[in-house]
């Protein structure tokens, strides 16, 4: 072949590639799609709303407009399931390349993040505020009742909270329960769920009032802060303070019924004084729960020397949460109580910037001889990702009896067989590590495990950091 052919085919060539170019710019290349404005910056639920950007699509096919959390992925046997907590997906009107129209969907009052997902792509993120129908400004609602302040109900004695039962506001208001005897296993000094089907509620600048009654029944009632129970959702508490209880702070119950469990709880930026077992408990029954914790600060747990132990965080039964940017001071039991989710899936939880301290420098008060102490129980852990998180297990006269456990001490339970998929390799742990040999051995390479069947090959342990001299 001449060179002068040569040059003629090299020319067709890139003439051809410039033509492709020219006649198909948008499909030769995924783009991320982008919004750059939205019609309005707060509106009531099911209201209009125009979302303006690019790289939309001409029609709308499998993509979605979500309003909520940004979806985050947790490891799975296939690679990492994404998923986002407190988010919902609006109904869509119209779908263009550079305008999309929905109604605002159900959520509660406040800030939330708009995002656009085209054929698996996410786009950057867009503040809006959903206005409440209701707000309610710098009341305190004061109660005898048994079950506390109950929304939803004309209690008789001036804390009428009948007229606020969704799309709700309370803003600067204190919540104050005078009964001693709040039966913990139904109610709490605000108790949401129990008369109404409470949904859409924000409780902004909140202080739920310290009451440290015995509670009646067996020894797992006590006073709680908030109790939520069976089919409440969309509830978001942001900047409250919650002072010290004798049981819970915060509680989300409901039976096993598929179509009865509590679901997307929002925590942000709020204070817990030691609770006398959990700050948060989620009991979600067979259906997920999913709730986002962000930026709190817990100053310790396990404080009642009616609970055999307690946890700062407690997933019992319940699935898909997130927790990030928060500080767990001293407490007693586990930091973290993974308790049985597997019995109705996997848990898929996830931890980013989680620091917890077993230290004297975090010891807010004096904490009851527990039998032990340790960073976590987990008894069927599954598909969990811990990211950044730094656990300080103090030294051995302080603190933590051990580093983890896979279920009640003696339990039979291992970590190789319930606790799978659950990934700590950007984390670090340093300080004491255990005195429990059958349960934590204290070697470098088994610290993690239960010591009756060595480390399940899909978990990905922490670095263990040396404690300093």
């Amino acid at each position: 072949m001449t060179r002068k052919t040569l040059a003629v085919v090299a020319l067709t060539l890139v003439a051809g590639a410039l033509l492709a170019v020219a006649l198909f710019p948008s499909t030769c290349r995924a783009e991320t799609p982008k919004i750059t404005s939205l019609s309005r910056s707060s509106a009531s639920i099911g209201t209009l709303l125009t979302i303006r950007g690019k790289y939309f699509g001409s029609t709308q096919g499998t993509s979605t407009v979500t309003f909520g959390e940004r979806p985050v992925s947790t490891p799975s046997p296939t690679g990492y399931k994404r998923w986002a907590p407190c988010a919902k997906k609006a109904k869509v009107i119209s779908w263009s390349s550079t305008s999309i129209k929905v109604r605002v969907p159900a959520m509660s009052p406040g800030l939330h993040k708009v995002y656009v997902t085209v054929r698996g792509r996410l786009s950057n993120s867009y503040a809006f505020s959903i206005a409440p129908v209701i707000t309610v400004t710098g009341q305190t609602f004061s109660t005898a009742s048994q079950f506390g302040n109950v929304i939803g109900v004309d209690s008789g004695d001036g804390s009428n909270l009948a007229a606020y039962t969704r799309n709700v506001l309370f803003e600067d208001c204190t919540f104050v329960a005078t009964n001693q005897n709040i039966p913990g296993d139904l109610a709490g000094v605000l108790t949401i769920g129990r008369t109404a089907n409470n949904r859409n509620l924000t409780f902004r600048n909140c202080t739920f009032r310290r009451n440290v009654g015995p509670g009646s029944g067996s020894a797992w009632s006590g006073v709680n802060g908030v109790k939520a129970v069976w089919g409440v959702h969309d509830i978001t508490f942001d900047g409250c303070t919650f002072e010290e209880f004798s049981r819970f702070s915060i509680e989300a119950w409901s039976d096993d019924s598929p179509d009865n469990h509590p679901y997307n709880f929002a925590v942000y930026r709020s204070v817990f004084e030691p609770a006398g077992s959990q700050c948060i408990s989620w009991s979600g029954g067979r259906n997920p729960l999913y709730t986002v914790v962000s930026g709190c600060l817990f100053k310790g747990y396990g404080t009642n020397l009616d609970r055999l132990g307690g946890a700062c965080l407690e997933v019992a039964r319940s699935h898909h949460i997130v927790t990030r940017n928060c500080e767990i001071w001293t407490g007693s039991g586990s930091p973290f109580n993974v308790n049985r989710p597997s019995y109705f899936g996997p848990c898929h939880l996830y931890f980013a910037n989680v620091r917890v301290y077993f230290d004297s420098e975090h010891l807010y008060q004096s904490r009851p001889p527990w039998i032990y102490s340790n960073i976590f129980g987990c008894d069927g852990m599954k598909y969990s990702r811990w990211v950044r998180c730094a656990f300080d297990t103090g030294d051995a006269t302080i603190c933590a009896d051990s580093a983890g456990y896979t279920g009640e001490p003696g339990a039979p339970t291992a970590w190789s067989l319930t606790n799978l998929y659950n990934d700590f390799s950007t984390s670090t742990i340093t300080g004491y590590i255990s005195h429990l040999g059958v349960h934590i051995p204290t070697t470098a390479a088994g610290y993690w495990t239960s010591g009756n069947g060595g480390i399940h090959d899909s978990n990905k342990l922490p670095e263990r950091l040396p404690t300093e001299p």
